[in-house]
């Protein structure tokens, strides 16, 4: 399941660049605004389950970091957290739910039952 954190994107934004690095933050806001509009902050939901994902394996970043420092890849570096000791996701097949479902979120990995997104998730990867 992909799950939308409680915590706004402007929160979110300050406490991950902080409110002095004004480049990377309006960066990133730029890329909100082409991706969901200029009502973004409203529009996007919190503390939800918005989709699912397949994922396939993951890798350490220190694996990826030297790709992720070329300017193409500006974006992605900005999207994500690449530090030392984390990882990055190989993902297959995803689903975006068409109504978010309210439902706790915590960091890391977590459980959500069955009932709650039954019906809702897409068949299994295929071989």
């Amino acid at each position: 399941m992909v799950h939308a954190a409680k915590l706004n994107v402007c929160s979110a934004l300050d406490k991950a660049f902080g409110t002095d690095n004004e480049k990377k933050t309006a960066r990133m806001l730029e890329i909100l605004i082409d991706e969901w509009g200029g009502h973004w902050a409203k529009d996007l939901p919190h503390g939800a389950i918005v989709g699912a994902v397949y994922l396939n394996g993951c890798i350490p970043t220190v694996d990826v970091r030297h790709v992720m420092s070329l300017p193409r890849d500006f974006e992605d570096n900005l999207l994500g957290n690449f530090s030392p000791g984390r990882h990055a996701w190989l993902k297959s097949r995803h689903k975006a739910f068409t109504k978010p479902i309210p439902h706790k979120g915590r960091q890391n990995f977590f459980e959500v039952p069955d009932d709650v997104v039954a019906g809702l998730v897409p068949e299994g990867p295929r071989a």
